[in-house]
């Protein structure tokens, strides 16, 4: 990514805004999903003990638009340098599963199909993009710090834009997961910028969307790319069929565009129906987004100032440990960078072995059984 401050800029920065602490959304973030890794990361100052495939897959896959954008390559040798990332990732031994080579191949083939695809397809912004943009917002009495990965103007509007390389966002957790890109849009309102006047989207690189005309009804679908030409083929017969081909030669098209995952081989007046996207998912701005967002980060911040205060006077890391949960494990595991450091998870595992060692008889049972 681009050039961030240093410790000592960071210092310069907060003699100018008359603060002695910069925030970001980040860690922010990482007190609300575990207050256990703040401890370690923002008071104790311990680094993680690995960087997650998730966190240096994103990372890398941002550094190649912002040097697309930037011009420092050409549209055709992302798809290279993807490969060249991809091939250092299985060489260096990362996983997305760790212990369960079947979910990490798995996993591995569908993310790996959907970036190339991505990074083969990308459909480019035309108007002048900025990429890792610094900002600084102020909530209340606090200020915050962020890098904006994309951002321009089109017409009088301005268009902010976070890639994401996870899993879409179901529709009830868009306005907790859009707060980050609300902050940036405060930047622009703070600088006179009418929040009418400003746009916040993810694209969500794993996905393309897709719209299109089907017996005289709209159609508009998000898809994973992996799958794009197999969740669009009931679609493609029909047209095939409208067209008098017969049904070995629409099921031999059809056979060659899923092998190749392409629509190329179609004819073009199929092609031209379809017209293909990147991802995008827009967050709404509102008031009451806004208001929200100032309440939540002002209440989040107190919390910490109070359990940090705690922790100085006592140094018990108990007020920041989180009961781990079955539904934490993969972040845990896989994820999070202090699987060697944490004493909340170390204590699941603990937990779970003794019960599944107190367990094993009624196990081995119910297997008898044919129960489980």
């Amino acid at each position: 990514m681009g050039k961030r401050r240093n410790a000592q800029e960071i210092a310069q920065l907060k003699l100018k805004l008359k603060t002695d602490r910069l925030w970001s959304h980040s860690r922010i973030d990482t007190f609300h999903n575990c207050s256990y890794a703040y401890l370690l990361k923002y008071i104790k100052n311990i680094r993680e003990k690995h960087v997650g495939i998730y966190s240096y897959l994103g990372g890398a896959f941002h550094d190649i638009l912002e040097n697309y954008y930037n011009n420092k390559c050409s549209y055709d040798s992302m798809i290279q340098e993807v490969d060249n990332i991809l091939l250092n990732t299985d060489l260096s031994d990362m996983r997305f599963v760790k212990n369960d080579e079947e979910k990490h191949n798995k996993i591995r083939e569908k993310y790996y199909a959907c970036i190339k695809h991505f990074f083969t397809n990308h459909v480019p912004i035309k108007q002048n993009v900025l990429t890792e943009k610094e900002i600084t917002v102020r909530i209340l009495n606090h200020w915050f710090i962020g890098y904006i990965d994309a951002v321009y103007k089109e017409d009088d509007i301005y268009h902010i834009i976070d890639y994401k390389t996870s899993t879409m966002f179901p529709k009830n957790k868009i306005p907790q997961k859009g707060q980050q890109l609300t902050l940036y849009a405060l930047f622009l309102i703070q600088n006179g910028i009418p929040a009418s006047n400003i746009r916040i989207k993810w694209n969500f690189l794993k996905y393309v969307n897709v719209s299109f005309i089907h017996k005289g009804v709209e159609k508009n679908y998000n898809y994973e790319r992996h799958v794009l030409v197999a969740k669009l083929a009931r679609f493609i017969r029909q047209d095939l069929k409208e067209l008098k081909f017969s049904y070995d030669v629409i099921t031999a098209i059809l056979e060659t565009c899923e092998q190749e995952n392409s629509l190329k081989n179609l004819p073009q007046k199929v092609q031209d129906k379809y017209i293909i996207n990147d991802c995008y998912v827009n967050i709404p701005i509102t008031s009451s987004s806004i208001m929200s967002l100032q309440e939540y980060l002002h209440l989040t911040i107190l919390n910490i100032f109070q359990l940090e205060k705690k922790y100085e006077t006592t140094h018990d890391e108990t007020p920041f440990h989180k009961e781990v949960c079955d539904s934490d494990s993969y972040w845990c595991t896989n994820i999070c960078g202090y699987g060697g450091h944490c004493r909340c998870f170390s204590a699941y595992m603990s937990k779970k072995n003794i019960f599944n060692k107190e367990h094993s008889n009624d196990t081995d049972f119910l297997k008898q059984l044919g129960i489980i």
